[in-house]
């Protein structure tokens, strides 16, 4: 699988770039749900820990009905040391460690570039999708201690490719995982679902924009 445009992380923060202007699209990492997955040697500043982080990621998903992991620093179902960010059977998005953190909701319509994004903040989990608040939950200490991270599969599939459920197919670009705070742009004390909370960024994210 080619990972063009994987441009790494630094500046102080834990950030992962895969792609350029989420306006053209013009790059980005296809998987094609068959053991596709990009993944990186254990650190630990993707240990999140109690503290505030956000993930978000542009996708482009393809019309398959299925679960598919996103983003992960979470191991097999049933832990809580990492966390799972994905595309429930539905459409909508989920967020759980060794459950769902909240109910998953908003919309990753098939085959359509969409933006979305986790951020934890002072224990509040808040969860947007083109900008608007879908998701929130009060109250998570969790501590995510794994100095795991994996995109396209749980981060027990690199592992375990035969028995992982949960591949991602399609197109995912401009993914970044931020660790210790939340980007300025997203930050929002709004707990009404349904509110627009922030404008999706139309440049290639960097380790310091937004």
């Amino acid at each position: 699988m080619p990972i063009q445009g994987l441009v790494g992380y630094g500046g102080g923060a834990t950030a992962f770039t895969t792609g350029a202007s989420s306006t053209t699209k013009s790059y980005s990492v296809f998987f094609d749900g068959d053991n596709d997955y990009v993944t990186f040697a254990d650190n630990a500043a993707y240990a999140s820990g109690t503290g505030d982080f956000c993930v978000e990621v542009w996708c482009k998903l393809a019309s398959t009905g299925v679960y598919q992991n996103l983003l992960n620093t979470r191991e097999a179902s049933g832990t809580e040391n990492g966390w799972t960010f994905s595309r429930e059977t539905d459409g909508t998005v989920g967020f759980y460690d060794d459950d769902h953190v909240f109910t998953s909701g908003g919309n990753i319509a098939f085959n359509t570039w969409t933006h979305v994004l986790v951020q934890r903040k002072s224990s509040v989990v808040r969860m947007m999708v083109d900008g608007v608040l879908r998701g929130y939950a009060t109250g998570i200490t969790n501590n995510y201690s794994n100095q795991l991270f994996t995109i396209g599969i749980n981060c027990s599939g690199p592992d375990d490719p035969g028995s992982a459920e949960g591949w991602t197919e399609g197109y995912l670009s401009n993914a970044r995982y931020v660790v210790g705070s939340v980007p300025t742009t997203y930050q929002t004390s709004e707990t009404s679902t349904g509110t627009t909370c922030f404008t999706v960024p139309t440049e290639s994210l960097t380790t310091t924009s937004q």
